[in-house]
């Protein structure tokens, strides 16, 4: 596999198109990606998914209602915060700071520690232009803030 910096650059995203180009519909359920209709797949295509699961798994990870909604409220704290200054890009304010709790959303983690849901660490990502890394969705989900 060819290094590559974000997600975006890789060769998941053009897989990603040409599958739903095809008629094909991706969705992540419980951390695995399901390709429906799976019988007109080809072994081909097939083989491309098997090399780029990861990366599919991201992609199709932040094109989510909630990590898009999560998006356009942190894209507006960015625009509002004052100059020089990087808002804290919580999607719930007044969200309790607890282990176990997305401290922006207060979604469930599926670890009692503290930190960001994966839907949150998606969005605050792309609002503050951080890359997104070509590697295992799960990085996302374990993704922690420190003070």
């Amino acid at each position: 596999m060819s290094v590559h910096t974000s997600v975006f650059d890789g060769p998941g995203l053009p897989l990603l198109i040409e599958l739903e180009q095809c008629g094909f519909n991706l969705a992540v359920q419980y951390g695995e990606l399901w390709v429906r209709p799976v019988n007109r797949l080809t072994a081909s295509q097939q083989s491309k998914i098997q090399h780029h699961r990861d990366e599919l798994v991201t992609l199709v990870r932040i094109c989510d209602d909630g990590v898009q909604g999560r998006l356009a409220a942190f894209k507006l704290q960015l625009r509002e915060a004052p100059e020089g200054s990087t808002p804290d890009f919580v999607f719930r304010p007044g969200t309790a700071y607890a282990a176990g709790v997305c401290f922006s959303c207060g979604a469930a983690l599926s670890e009692p520690r503290f930190g960001r849901c994966w839907r949150c660490s998606l969005a605050w990502r792309m609002a503050a232009g951080v890359s997104i890394p070509a590697e295992p969705a799960a990085a996302h989900d374990g993704a922690r803030v420190v003070a």
